[in-house]
């Protein structure tokens, strides 16, 4: 009698051992899980914060860029148009200095082909050399991200300085405007690619825990974006496409072309702004803000 309690308590004893690990393992893969999704919630928020950020810049080039470096006013025919996007960081600083100021030694190709930037083409201290979101613009008062925190690319004719495109020592493309873009008027998209859609302007990447995943490192303009269920080693991608970008410019535009037409008319014929047409001699800024269709 005494035996067979004995073997009972041991049969019990074994089978709530068994429902335990049950479910100490399955409360941990669900604690497991929940931690991955929170971290790639952070690390996607955090994606997105900067790329809003990124966006706010360009949206609001004219204003950022009213003075020069030392604090003078600028005249109209210097401040950029609305559109561009800071140049890459490539020592990983933190700040754009001496040939990152000018976008040098960044790009892949032509001026009509390329993207910045490449790490088979440029020279810097890191390994690979590839470049990564600014930290900050010191002498415009502007935050990006923590330093070499995000990689970066940018379709190299949204960037503020590129001396690809000199425009009278400008070094900006123009104009940045609709029938540019659109390949059904003779234009061409901007190069970035996502996951097998084009039309990208700008991608950033956050590499998880074992750096950039083979495919975003090997320096064409073709970036693939991860499954979430291995959030802590792969890249996860965020990008801003033309279409994106367009829908801020225009609410911008829209909301006060009134007023830019009214400055318009106010100044003589052969005057430069960024919202005149562009004219390679007479308007080399121009970002043809009659173009945009407003409602």
């Amino acid at each position: 009698m005494k035996s067979s309690r004995g073997f009972l308590l041991l049969s019990l004893a074994a089978v709530l051992s068994v429902a335990a690990s049950i479910l100490i393992f399955s409360y941990s893969s669900k604690w497991l899980f929940s931690l991955q999704q929170a971290q790639f919630e952070l690390r996607m928020q955090s994606l997105l914060d900067a790329k809003k950020r990124l966006l706010a810049f360009a949206v609001l080039q004219p204003e950022r860029y009213l003075t020069d470096t030392s604090g003078v006013f600028q005249s109209a025919d210097e401040q950029p148009s609305p559109g561009y996007f800071p140049c890459v960081d490539l020592d990983a600083n933190g700040l754009l200095t001496d040939s990152e100021t000018r976008c040098g030694k960044m790009f892949s190709g032509s001026a009509d082909s390329g993207f910045a930037p490449d790490p088979d083409r440029i020279s810097c201290s890191r390994s690979p050399c590839v470049g990564f979101l600014p930290g900050r613009i010191v002498s415009r008062h502007y935050y990006f991200s923590e330093t070499a925190r995000f990689y970066y690319f940018v379709d190299e004719r949204f960037v503020h300085s590129n001396p690809n495109y000199s425009n009278q020592q400008l070094y900006r493309f123009a104009p940045i405007a609709p029938s540019v873009m659109d390949t059904a008027k003779g234009g061409r998209e901007p190069v970035l690619v996502i996951n097998g859609r084009s039309g990208y302007v700008a991608l950033l990447i956050d590499p998880g825990v074992d750096g950039l995943n083979e495919e975003n490192r090997d320096g064409d303009s073709v970036f693939v974006q991860g499954s979430q269920s291995e959030s802590a080693l792969q890249d996860l991608v965020v990008g801003i496409h033309w279409s994106e970008l367009a829908k801020w410019l225009e609410s911008r535009l829209c909301a006060e072309k009134e007023k830019y037409i009214a400055a318009m008319s106010l100044e003589s014929g052969d005057g430069r702004h960024w919202f005149r047409e562009y004219d390679q001699v007479v308007n080399p800024l121009g970002a043809n803000g009659f173009e945009w269709s407003c409602p």
